[in-house]
Order: C-alpha cells, then structure tokens, then sequence
C-alpha cells in the first residue's frame, strides 16, 4: 500500500512556525520518500547525493542552489527539510524544477513514472501553489497512491486552535 500525506507549507518565510512543525509531527512515519517542492536544476541530484554522503555541508549545497537560484529559494525552509531527510533516512525527491507550475506537474509525473515503492510518502508545497495542485497536483497522486491525507496547513491550526 502507497500512502501519501499532502502539506501546504503557507507560512514558507517562517519555518520554524510551518515545515519544521510538520517534519517533527511525522517523524516516526517512517516515510519511504519526502517528495519537496526544491527549485532542481542540472546537477542537483549530485549535489544532493554529495550532501547525503557527507561530502558537502548543508552551507556548500545550500550555496550552489543560491548560485544557481540567487531569488528563488528560502534558505531555512531547504534546510529544514535537508536535515529531516537526511536525520531520518528519508528519500528526498525534489520536483520544483524553475518554479513554474507546468514544470511542476511535468516532474512529478516524471518521480511516479519511475516507480514509488510501497510505503508512506509525504509531499511539501508551497501555500501560494494550493489551486493548482489542488486541480492538478492531487488528481495526478490519487491515480498513484492508494491513500490521498491532506493535512491542514499551520497557519488554518494555529487560527483554529
């Protein structure tokens, strides 16, 4: 069985109030894959690897992204996420691609397409993305995962609670 918790991080400027919250409340969901909206690009894969085998620092990758990406990343939110994965033996599968929502759509196809073996799975996205995932994000996952469990973001927790 593939299930898969779906996270709209909407307060993505402010980690310690959104991502860091949810990575500490399924840290024992022995995830299998932590599927991540990360801005990729030609040889973040390497990078990632060098950084899961401890070649590099979490400094040196995150400085790579910024040199690729100068605008487009929030350095603490990546980091969050880098140091849950590699912490817990997590699979990180970044599918952000340049930021645009059709690349988005376009790489995640491409993660399920290589097959996702059974097991619980997580996605992060970014708040401002919720419609478009929603329409084409969610439909595409509930074709691939047995279970679809979308969680509310913090930001509707903290208003509600």
């Amino acid at each position: 069985m593939r299930l898969i918790n779906i996270f709209y991080d909407t307060m993505h400027l402010e980690p310690s109030l959104s991502v860091d919250i949810y990575l500490r409340m399924i840290k024992g969901a022995q995830l299998k894959g932590l599927i991540y909206e990360l801005i990729t690009y030609d040889g973040i894969e390497n990078d990632l690897d060098k950084f899961f085998n401890e070649s590099i620092s979490i400094e040196e990758f995150m400085s790579n992204l910024k040199n690729k990406f100068p605008n487009g990343e929030n350095a603490e939110c990546v980091k969050y996420v880098l140091k849950f994965c590699k912490d817990n033996k997590v699979r990180l599968l970044p599918f952000g691609g340049n930021g645009e929502e059709k690349v988005y759509y376009k790489n995640l196809k491409n993660i399920i397409k290589q097959g996702l073996e059974e097991g619980n799975y997580s996605i992060i996205i970014g708040g401002l993305h919720e419609k478009f995932f929603n329409k084409k994000i969610k439909p595409l996952l509930e074709k691939c995962f047995d279970k679809v469990i979308q969680s509310v973001s913090i930001d509707k927790w903290w208003i509600k609670n």
